[in-house]
């Protein structure tokens, strides 16, 4: 059986990163190595492992890292029971989704550090219930399927303080009149790259305009990852040893920085983390040759949640390939199949994964490796 992970971030009601929650086609003992890169040293969640003995996976997984849930509607056993008792006196948070702690409430209920909710599931009249009865006992409440600022809003209201969901990467109701002048920078900058034969010089200037732009792209020049001999001062000295392709790619990379000013650091990661995953996918989609494309795919594809505004709109002013724009607005042309092979996989959408894989080049067995690739991408970009 091929091995699928994906990782979905909960969030806080700040909209920080608390943990991320790790979907598995299989078992956790195969890659559990992986999880620390795929977590970027975040806490993850994964399924109680019914497997192992608790000290099995107190040896194999430390307490601070590992987050444990329990599911489905089941009488907890008094052998599992006595190793959620060993993991929590480990360090380890323990989780319980609604209908196993609803099941088990007597024998779990001291155990139990977070209840999960499907947020998006449950009558509007039994929320606030749920979460009087739980908060009254000490329990963390967690909702999950929070896709929109008001569901969001309205969970965060009822007393809810972990959230899963892309709420954190949807485009508020915010008119073009209204960008911020940092993020109306970020579209001159991301107009001025897009196209193949960008001008250098104008590049140069609009970098020079913006004092953080500058720095970081003096930082990553002069970085290890370079090792030159001399430091580089000047921005269109840097620009130049750069190359056109990595231009494109870190220019788009500083611009998407700018642009989350007032977003949460989660979308500079996952924007990052698509664009090195579609580039990876590139040769088992028999695409090498539009790698460059398919990173821009991925780094563009929450550009409506950054600018606030609808991906049609945004596209429409960016002279990008029209591939691009049509896989990310119609979902259609020969970067489609990359886009929603990406996204069922970041989705943790098996099923859709193995039909799509089912029509391409790719071996499903790559996904997992090189999604966990990707995210080492990320993670290293991400601290230059």
């Amino acid at each position: 059986m091929s091995e699928f992970a994906a990782r979905k971030p909960i969030l806080d009601s700040e909209r920080r990163l608390v943990a991320y929650e790790i979907f598995s086609q299989s078992g956790y003992e195969s890659f559990y190595e992986q999880l620390p890169i795929i977590c970027r040293g975040r806490a993850a969640l994964i399924d109680f492992p019914h497997g192992l003995a608790s000290k099995q996976v107190i040896d194999l997984f430390p307490g601070d890292a590992i987050s444990f849930i329990l599911r489905g509607s089941g009488t907890i056993s008094e052998s599992i029971l006595q190793s959620c008792q060993a993991l929590k006196a480990a360090g380890h948070k323990m989780y319980a989704d609604l209908a196993c702690l609803s099941m088990n409430y007597h024998t779990l209920i001291d155990v139990i550090n977070v209840v999960q909710v499907a947020f998006d599931k449950v009558p509007e009249d039994k929320r606030r219930a749920i979460a009087e009865k739980f908060s009254e006992k000490g329990v963390e409440l967690y909702a999950t399927g929070i896709d929109t600022i008001g569901t969001f809003s309205l969970a965060k209201k009822l007393g809810y303080r972990q959230f899963q969901g892309y709420f954190f990467a949807r485009p508020g109701a915010v008119s073009i009149k209204t960008v911020s002048p940092n993020k109306a920078q970020c579209l001159l900058l991301l107009k001025e790259v897009a196209g193949i034969d960008f001008n250098l010089d104008r590049v140069s200037t609009l970098i020079k305009n913006e004092v953080t732009l500058s720095y970081k792209l003096l930082s990553y020049i002069n970085s290890a990852f370079f090792s030159l001999p001399q430091k580089v001062k000047d921005v269109r000295h840097a620009l130049s040893l750069l190359g056109r392709e990595t231009i494109r790619k870190w220019v788009s990379l500083l611009a998407m920085n700018i642009a989350a000013e007032d977003k949460p650091n989660e979308l500079i990661v996952m924007s990052l983390t698509r664009a090195s995953f579609f580039e990876l996918l590139a040769p088992g989609l028999g695409l090498t040759d539009r790698s460059s494309d398919l990173f821009l795919l991925g780094m563009f594809s929450l550009l409506d949640a950054f600018l606030d505004q609808s991906m049609a709109e945004v596209l429409a002013g960016l002279p990008i390939d029209e591939d691009i724009k049509l896989a990310l607005v119609e979902e259609t042309g020969p970067l489609a199949s990359a886009y929603a092979l990406g996204r069922a996989y970041e989705n943790g959408d098996w099923d859709k994964v193995g039909d799509l894989v089912a029509d391409l080049p790719i071996e499903a067995e790559q996904m997992s490796a090189v999604f966990a690739q990707a995210a080492q991408i990320a993670n290293a970009t991400l601290k230059l």
